[in-house]
């Protein structure tokens, strides 16, 4: 149970951080006592003057290792998903109209050159 004047809530799912758990607070005519106010990167003198203690340039760095590990974790998956594509197309079969007729098996949809010029520069560039 929150406070009165205390509002709390989540995000909601971010795509790719599930495990990151981000929420926001809103405080509405509460009386914060200094001793309990995070004050990691920033502070409240008694006279009510506010400070920050960090760097700006060091929550951009943060956000920038952020961004390439997101990039990273996008190039891993389409790494996956580019194998996975090639090994399904090198074992469905189809096409090649009437050859099951002929006694001849169908050909791999590997081996048409549309679906190679697609997915074999995926899989080099992976």
């Amino acid at each position: 149970q929150l406070m009165p004047g205390v509002h709390a809530g989540d995000i909601g799912p971010k795509i790719g951080f599930n495990n990151m758990d981000n929420g926001w607070c809103r405080f509405t005519r509460v009386r914060i006592p200094r001793s309990q106010m995070p004050s990691r990167l920033a502070s409240v003198d008694k006279d009510g003057v506010f400070a920050q203690h960090a760097h700006d340039k060091a929550g951009y760095v943060t956000m920038m290792e952020l961004r390439a590990l997101m990039v990273w974790d996008c190039r891993d998956c389409l790494a996956r998903a580019g194998a996975i594509a090639v090994r399904y197309s090198a074992v469905r079969r189809q096409g090649a109209g009437n050859s099951a007729d002929k006694g001849q098996r169908e050909p791999a949809v590997l081996d048409y050159p549309t679906q190679q010029r697609r997915l074999l520069p995926l899989v080099a560039t992976a």
